[in-house]
């Protein structure tokens, strides 16, 4: 009965989503996620990968690369146990907390543990196995992660609460000074959340946002008419101009040692966007080429139109000399210019 309810209220809560989809693709069951997992072993870090991946469907994929799914899937799930379960949990004490609760709460309440962790767990592996396991994509974990920690902490009495495990007795609740015990042992892991955040989080976000590039884009989209396309190097900065804002890609494989790769990808991209200008700043600039900060033009079709400290304004102009130099193949990458699945969620 339990799992018969479990079914029809997850059917209920998905059923908007296939709506959705039948109503934007015509069917309730396209889906193009299985590209993530093609992004994840041959494109990162360069998402325009997701717009030419050379396989037919996720069957080619899974034929084609196999091994390659399982190790890049065993590989996140030691990373994720090794650093990313304290970086989302908060700090190793959390996760340590969290590990010893676990364990405990599976004999204090076998059921009720027993379905948190498995749920949670075949998130994670469903994750590991098909992307990165980014903290941000495992937010959902949060929840069962505080369940698990604080259920046990509940417990009124640790001796009493095993006793009654072994005996399979009927489970008690917690009395309230087990309770009161509980916020105790709660207060110095939520203190230490606090002082994280406030003394780590916070001044990091501040550190790296790119309030130059920004500062630059307001003042070219109140000189511009409406409509105006301004392209820059920092993704999610639509935000802050009412313009229409074209995020530029990052160079990957042999741009990295042949700029004018990028040059000539970037130009395309910006014609057939039909943006007016490219703000470029130090802070986005990441594996693109250093001389979209220089002062003179990197490329043709760039004209110098302003900037600042640490960034750079440049005009495009859709007359000039196309750039001379060959864009990546569209195709799979070589095994040597892969690049490395260890790279941080921070990195992009």
């Amino acid at each position: 009965a339990d799992a018969a309810l479990a079914s029809g209220a997850a059917a209920l809560l998905v059923l908007p989503h296939f709506l959705l989809r039948r109503a934007v693709f015509g069917d309730p069951f396209h889906d193009e996620n299985w590209k993530n997992l093609a992004w994840k072993l041959h494109g990162h870090p360069d998402w325009s990968y997701l717009e030419r991946v050379p396989f037919a469907g996720p069957g080619e994929l899974l034929r084609e690369d196999l091994g390659a799914i399982l190790a890049g899937g065993f590989a996140e799930l030691g990373r994720f146990l090794a650093g990313g379960l304290s970086q989302l949990l908060g700090t190793p004490l959390h996760a340590l907390a969290f590990a010893f609760s676990a364990v405990a709460l599976l004999g204090w309440r076998p059921r009720a543990a027993g379905w948190l962790l498995a749920s949670g767990a075949l998130m994670l592996v469903g994750v590991a196995f098909t992307f990165f396991t980014w903290g941000r994509l495992l937010l959902v974990l949060l929840p069962i992660a505080n369940a698990v920690t604080f259920g046990a902490l509940a417990a009124e009495d640790w001796p009493a609460a095993a006793k009654v495990a072994a005996a399979g007795t009927s489970r008690r609740s917690p009395s309230p000074p087990a309770l009161a015990a509980t916020l105790l042992l709660a207060a110095p892991l939520l203190g230490l959340l606090a002082v994280k955040t406030a003394l780590g989080r916070l001044p990091a976000f501040v550190e790296r946002h790119p309030y130059e590039e920004v500062a630059v884009l307001r003042q070219v989209a109140e000189r511009v008419p409406p409509g105006t396309v301004i392209a820059g190097t920092a993704p999610f900065l639509g935000r802050y101009v009412e313009r229409p804002y074209v995020p530029v890609p990052d160079a990957f494989g042999a741009e990295l040692d042949e700029p004018e790769r990028y040059y000539a990808r970037l130009e395309r991209l910006l014609a057939d966007r039909g943006a007016a200008y490219l703000v470029v700043s130090r802070d986005e600039l990441r594996d693109r080429p250093q001389g979209l900060l220089a002062e003179r033009p990197p490329a043709p079709f760039l004209e110098p139109a302003g900037g600042g400290d640490g960034v750079r304004l440049w005009r495009v102009d859709p007359r000039a000399p196309r750039t001379q130099g060959l864009p990546p193949a569209p195709g799979r990458l070589a095994s040597a210019q892969r690049p490395s699945l260890a790279r941080s969620e921070h990195s992009r």
